[in-house]
């Protein structure tokens, strides 16, 4: 296709041009080629016979999605031969706005001079509209919901790239209260498809959270058309942090801790069990070769202080003490 190309993404253009001035004289079919996102609106209106100077063109408007295949069309308007057409952009993508004259409607917009002689012929106003539609965005849903460990990144999805995402557009809440996102990241290679990062210490107490995109405020904008973020987005998970009353004391009757990667919170208390101060609790975990285990007590940092003073062993499967522990 040989279109003439228009760049606009929201806003309105005027084009001027004649039919009946080509190679294809009465066969003569114009075309212009406009970029739409999905779910803008176009609008595209002849003025011939309104003209200051009155034309004698009789138009046929007709819009042709990137294939060719023709979308919408039409003819007279309001009693007037200039023609008007709207058309909503399902996908993004190249459209096409063919302009001639009433007879010549069945041309092929890939093909040059295949229509038939049209009844008129003159000059033309093309005048185009383009309303374009917000991005949309989503949450990507947390898996697996309820889970035992925290999570550390959230993946964000527009519709289409955008600019102007950042972490103060975010708001966490766990259980009613709000998490500060302090350390939290939002990264992207293509604009269309975000990484939240930083979320491990922020998620892993037990709880209900829901993150929270807010679009009002936020200056995310579509990089195409700069049209504003309309609707907020959200996605809620439950963390569900073991609460063991008194974990085995050997390694026989360890807890077994189900975590192979990512972060658990469990709680526990030492005193509690049949030994009195010589209470041990002792939890099995699975390790693959090259992982690396971090432990954190807290303790005396709990709300309300705990008055035990800790100490942390790791064993090897024989209940030999590890040489080299990676704990705190």
């Amino acid at each position: 296709m040989t279109a003439n190309a228009i760049t606009l993404s929201s806003g309105t253009a005027a084009q001027s041009g004649a039919v009946g001035d080509g190679t294809y004289g009465a066969a003569d079919v114009d075309l212009f080629a406009i970029r739409l996102e999905a779910g803008a609106a176009l609008t595209a209106r002849i003025d011939a016979a309104s003209l200051a100077t009155p034309s004698t063109l009789d138009a046929y408007l007709r819009v042709f999605n990137t294939s060719g295949t023709q979308v919408a069309f039409n003819d007279d308007t309001n009693g007037s031969t200039d023609s008007i057409v709207s058309y909503t952009a399902p996908v993004s993508g190249i459209y096409y706005v063919g302009v001639s004259s009433y007879g010549n409607s069945s041309y092929s917009a890939a093909t040059a001079g295949s229509g038939l002689a049209g009844q008129t012929a003159g000059a033309y106003t093309l005048n185009l509209s383009v309303a374009a539609s917000p991005p949309v965005a989503d949450i990507i849903d947390v898996t697996p919901d309820p889970r035992t460990t925290s999570v550390g990144a959230v993946l964000v999805r527009f519709d289409r790239a955008v600019t102007g995402f950042d972490v103060s557009d975010l708001s966490l809440v766990r259980s009613g209260t709000a998490v500060p996102l302090s350390g939290a990241t939002v990264t992207t290679a293509d604009n269309v498809t975000w990484t939240v990062g930083g979320l491990d210490p922020l998620t892993a107490t037990a709880g209900t959270y829901s993150l929270t995109l807010n679009a009002a405020g936020s200056g995310i904008v579509s990089m195409a058309g700069g049209v504003a973020l309309a609707a907020s987005a959200s996605d809620s998970w439950s963390v569900q942090a073991a609460g063991l009353v008194d974990a085995g004391d050997t390694i026989a009757t360890a807890a077994v801790v189900g975590i192979t990667s990512g972060a658990l919170r469990l709680s526990g208390q030492v005193g509690d069990g049949l030994y009195g101060s010589r209470d041990v609790d002792l939890y099995r975990v699975t390790l693959a070769a090259g992982q690396t285990l971090v432990i954190d007590i807290d303790a005396q940092s709990l709300s309300g202080s705990s008055t035990l003073d800790s100490y942390l062993r790791v064993f090897n499967a024989a209940g030999r003490p590890s040489k080299q522990p990676t704990c705190r």
